[in-house]
């Protein structure tokens, strides 16, 4: 079931008792009635929790723990065909409250590119794989968006900072997160900021970034996305002052001698 379209079918029914034969306790307080055969649908995840010895098949409470409220409301949402943007304060009176899509107001805010990381995080828990897949989509455009709105008013030496800000906490959440959870967001991120990286790179701030998240540089350089052999060995200074013996090989062959030059063998 792909969410918003067949909304109709499902949406009535989430966070209401109506045939509900299972409450999902969240570690905040929040309780969540939901019904087993949606969850086991979309989820392979519940799906197994109830069918699992532990989990008699009459039970008809679940304890979600190490979880934020905010992606589980988005789980449970996507489960029932709605979209929910992490927006707004739990819980709501009706499922029409979650038929929110991922638009503007995603884009220019950190705060949401860090939910949908959260949101993708927790549907690779829960395997719920069209979620994941929404999710890292919807991550990749809002960061494209971001870097473009931002560089192209960085004349502005606060909107410089303010969008260096957004860079180094959503680079550090995503290259300091679960590798096996966070690693398929990586690519968005270096593709968002490679066409500006040209513009980035005498910035001291994205300096201090690169040499603190080696991962982000070398992701830059082999998805091919630095734009010049010249940006490659700035870039080798400051992972490796004083030295021009590390080689990287890019995608397109070129090797790089990072803190020197292009090799030539």
């Amino acid at each position: 079931m792909k969410p918003v379209e067949d909304a109709g079918l499902l949406a009535h029914y989430f966070i209401t008792a109506t045939f509900s034969d299972v409450t999902i306790h969240l570690d905040n307080g929040d309780q969540v009635k939901a019904h087993k055969v949606i969850l086991a649908a979309h989820s392979e995840h519940f799906r197994k929790m109830f069918e699992s010895v532990f989990v008699k098949s009459s039970a008809r409470d679940v304890c979600l723990h190490d979880d934020d409220a905010e992606e589980l409301y988005g789980l449970l949402a996507w489960c029932y065909g709605l979209l929910y943007d992490g927006t707004h304060t739990f819980p709501k009176q009706s499922s029409a409250d979650y038929l929110f899509s991922y638009g503007a107001r995603v884009t220019y805010d950190p705060s949401r590119l860090q939910y949908l990381v959260n949101l993708h995080t927790t549907a690779d828990k829960y395997m719920v794989l069209q979620l994941k897949v929404h999710a890292m989509e919807n991550f990749a455009l809002a960061m494209e968006q971001l870097v473009r709105r931002y560089v192209s008013l960085m004349a502005d030496e606060e909107e410089e900072d303010r969008f260096m800000s957004v860079l180094e906490e959503i680079a550090t959440l995503t290259y300091n997160g679960p590798e096996h959870r966070v690693k398929e967001l990586r690519p968005a991120l270096a593709n968002g900021v490679h066409s500006h990286e040209v513009r980035l790179v005498d910035k001291e701030r994205f300096k201090k970034l690169m040499v603190e998240l080696p991962e982000l540089c070398f992701d830059m350089l082999a998805l091919g996305t630095v734009p010049s052999a010249q940006s490659a060995q700035e870039m080798g200074r400051w992972m490796f002052p004083g030295t021009a013996t590390q080689t990287f090989q890019g995608k397109q062959g070129e090797s790089y001698l990072f803190g020197g030059h292009k090799s030539s063998s």
